[in-house]
């Protein structure tokens, strides 16, 4: 599993470094505005309702296989429909977009290839969850890797040949994702193409990824406000030096999401405070283990920035050591998420998030203004800290619980009202 991550986010990472040296600061920082905009699209069909499947197939598969069936039957097409609907709204967004976050006499057309990618994005990640949700480790890890081969195959192909432009790079997303989902579909059983939605079941869907849902698009907003800020109050080319540091960070924080991708289906058949309890401290011993070696960052971050991207990405070095330090503090704590996903306290996360993204709009105007990407770094970093110390308190009070959360008979537990 980790294999597959780490093979993954090399491959998507030597993807970046290509497109940073052919497009330069300004070209790279419109490709960070427009996949932003395709992230946030695919969350609205994505990761809320793949995780409200991989919980309904933990809790229903054991003792009522045809619930659990038509639980991932009813997913698949929320997937499918949704999807193309908000698909169809971003393309109608497109030309706004741009303009108000990259500038006026900027092309749409990076914007409209970065939506359409969305719909292929969100299958793709159906594909991966049903793969993760039935124990299929081996399959899920070899979704991730074509997804990730196949663009960077796209994006060696085009630096070759020097035909990179913003608008392949974004298409490259596509194709990975494209490909990546077509090669979930062939490792998944024959069952797992069908797409008959359940009435009875599609309550219980919406009722698990209602607050995943919301919560995904905010926790992205909120982590990914500083770059659309730093592009509309300074520009692509600033936008594009900070935007390196940040996928440089990536490669810590997809080693968060690989932790709780492992923990998830497991924590999930708990609702007891004892045993989670276990789970939590087990959850951070294995983080501090993975901090260790991280930390050699904060040496090897000039020399190697330096070399790969040459003079133009000058201040991303210092930038990416800033925010490794609110990156290293959420790989301990971020894992712990899957405890209140457990316990069915989702929408306290939403709230989280809530107050994460209310706090970052002031908090990046004001770092912006005074301080340019520096001002944005320090900002994230403040940020960071702070949604995980957060987190830590949320958990430690539901733990602290003595009663068991009720589990209705033959259904998952339903998020309380607040």
């Amino acid at each position: 599993m980790f294999g597959g991550n780490l093979a993954s986010t090399a491959l998507g990472f030597l993807a970046n470094i290509l497109i940073m040296r052919s497009l330069g600061a300004g070209g790279f920082g419109v490709v960070v505005v427009t996949t932003t905009v395709l992230n946030v699209l695919w969350q609205l069909t994505g990761r809320g309702i793949d995780q409200a499947m991989v919980r309904c197939l933990a809790l229903y598969g054991p003792q009522d296989p045809r619930r659990a069936e038509a639980a991932r039957a009813t997913v698949h097409q929320i997937k499918l429909i949704a999807g193309a609907l908000v698909c169809l709204a971003g393309v109608g967004l497109a030309w706004p977009l741009t303009r108000f976050f990259i500038g006026p006499e900027a092309s749409p057309a990076p914007m409209v290839i970065a939506v359409v990618s969305s719909l292929a994005a969100s299958i793709w990640g159906y594909t991966g969850a049903y793969l993760q949700a039935t124990n299929r480790f081996r399959g899920y890890t070899f979704v991730l890797v074509a997804n990730a081969g196949v663009r960077f195959v796209v994006i060696a192909m085009l630096w070759v040949s020097q035909r990179m432009t913003i608008s392949t790079a974004i298409g490259s997303l596509g194709v990975g994702y494209a490909a990546g989902a077509a090669i979930g579909y062939a490792m998944c059983p024959a069952g797992a193409r069908g797409w008959r939605g359940s009435a009875e079941v599609r309550p219980v869907i919406y009722s698990l990824s209602r607050w995943l849902v919301i919560s995904s698009v905010i926790n992205l907003l909120y982590s990914r406000l500083d770059q659309l800020m730093l592009s509309r109050m300074l520009g692509p080319g600033p936008t594009g030096v900070y935007g390196a540091a940040a996928t440089f960070v990536q490669l810590v924080d997809l080693l968060t999401a690989s932790v709780m991708t492992v923990l998830l289906p497991r924590v999930c058949t708990q609702t007891d405070p004892g045993p989670l309890r276990r789970q939590a401290w087990a959850s951070l011993r294995t983080s501090a283990l993975l901090v260790v070696p991280m930390l050699s960052g904060f040496v090897l971050a000039e020399p190697v920035i330096g070399r790969l991207l040459g003079p133009s990405f000058g201040q991303t070095a210092v930038i990416f050591k800033i925010i490794l330090a609110g990156a290293l503090f959420n790989v301990l704590t971020h894992p712990l998420q899957v405890i209140m996903h457990a316990r069915g306290r989702t929408n306290r996360l939403l709230w989280l998030d809530v107050v994460l993204l209310l706090l970052s709009v002031p908090t990046n105007l004001v770092a912006i203004s005074g301080y340019g990407v520096m001002g944005a770094a320090f900002a994230a970093v403040f940020l960071r800290v702070g949604a995980g110390a957060m987190l830590v308190a949320l958990v430690a009070l539901e733990l602290r619980a003595v009663d068991p959360v009720p589990r209705p008979v033959g259904g998952p537990p339903q998020p309380p009202r607040l």
